[in-house]
């Protein structure tokens, strides 16, 4: 909802990190999901290339993969011109009745379904070097092999000390609140609290909302 449709009504939060954990097995039972995550991505690129949202508003998907099979050895590289040569046709095939606004064509990214769907199953970048890769300059700057967009995948899950550091350390200048919101196991729920306990401070706030559906 963040993204859809409050930003362009100038509400908070600027910067909106999500992260998911999902097990190599499960990845084929969540396309629903995966293909949600893609239609975000082309309505905030579509917002922001209408002047409906600010260069601040910030949008960042992690994507943590777990049980990995051993075979998964493929380093992702991808070439945007010929990713948007050859994804194209099949994109507007595929997806011809669900494509029903001009404006999602327009915002075209040069990868589809296919391409996150095969990013998400080869997962060769170990979630250890997130904080050393996407939250440094040179990650910033540079085409990661593990990016489609606002998509990162990592292999295993996420490693919540270096992720809330990174997150305090890279925050928009006055903010001293951040809000943690997550649905899922206990554990995590956990890990959450206690990093939550550990990054806070003086300078700035880490508050944990729990979700229920």
């Amino acid at each position: 909802a963040v993204p859809r449709h409050k930003w362009k009504k100038g509400f908070q939060p600027e910067t909106l990190r999500f992260f998911w954990v999902v097990r190599h097995s499960e990845i084929d039972s969540f396309e629903w999901f995966v293909e949600l995550l893609d239609d975000i991505t082309h309505k905030v690129v579509a917002d922001r290339k209408a002047g409906a949202i600010t260069p601040y508003h910030r949008l960042e998907i992690n994507i943590y993969v777990t049980s990995v099979p051993s075979t998964t050895q493929i380093v992702r590289q991808i070439d945007p011109a010929k990713a948007a040569a050859k994804n194209m046709v099949k994109e507007r095939r595929a997806n011809e009745n669900k494509l029903k606004d001009a404006g999602k064509l327009d915002t075209y990214l040069g990868f589809g379904m296919d391409d996150i769907k095969t990013l998400i199953k080869n997962p060769t970048v170990s979630s250890k070097e997130q904080a050393s890769l996407q939250y440094s300059q040179w990650g910033y700057y540079n085409r990661l092999p593990n990016r489609l967009g606002y998509i990162y995948a990592y292999n295993g899950r996420p490693q919540w000390d270096q992720i809330f550091n990174a997150v305090r350390e890279n925050r928009h200048q006055g903010v001293q609140e951040v809000g943690v919101c997550y649905c899922g196991a206990p554990r995590i729920g956990e890990d959450l609290k206690e990093n939550c306990r550990k990054f806070s401070g003086s300078d700035a706030t880490f508050t944990l909302n729990k979700e229920v559906f």
